[in-house]
Parts: structure tokens; C-alpha cells; sequence
């Protein structure tokens, strides 16, 4: 979730009722929803999309075990 803050809090709210998750990925919401005492990723998207297909499946094993503690995505 990016964007205003505006459509933030409402899709915040909006997940609140339906019982859903947000996924918030910029910092700013990052910290907000902290504030809020919510979950977020605590750590950059490991995106695999960006990796070379030529061995990529070793450099995505080796990114996964090179993952900081907390919560990844």
C-alpha cells in the first residue's frame, strides 16, 4: 500500500472491518501503521522478479539466507 495518507487510513479501516491484512510496502505507511501498533515488513521486498534467470535460483537461495531477522516479505 502506497499513497496518501487519506487513502491509507481508510484502506486501513476498510481491511479493520473485513477482518483483512494490509500490505503497506513505503516507509511512510510503514511507520504509521507501526504507530497504530499494526504489522509490517521490517525489512526491503526480497523481489526475485529482478534477477537474472541465468543462476538465479542460487542467488535467490543465498538472498534467503542472507535475510536480516524480523518479518520479510
Amino acid at each position: 500500500m502506497g499513497g496518501s495518507d487519506d487513502t491509507l487510513d481508510l484502506t486501513v479501516d476498510l481491511a479493520a472491518e473485513y477482518g483483512l491484512a494490509v500490505r503497506v510496502w513505503l516507509e511512510p505507511g510503514r511507520r504509521t501503521m507501526r504507530r497504530r501498533g499494526l504489522p509490517v515488513t521490517d525489512n526491503n521486498f526480497l523481489d526475485s522478479f529482478s534477477l537474472d534467470i541465468e543462476g538465479k535460483a542460487d542467488r535467490y537461495a543465498q538472498r534467503l539466507r542472507d535475510l536480516p531477522a524480523g518479518l520479510n516479505e
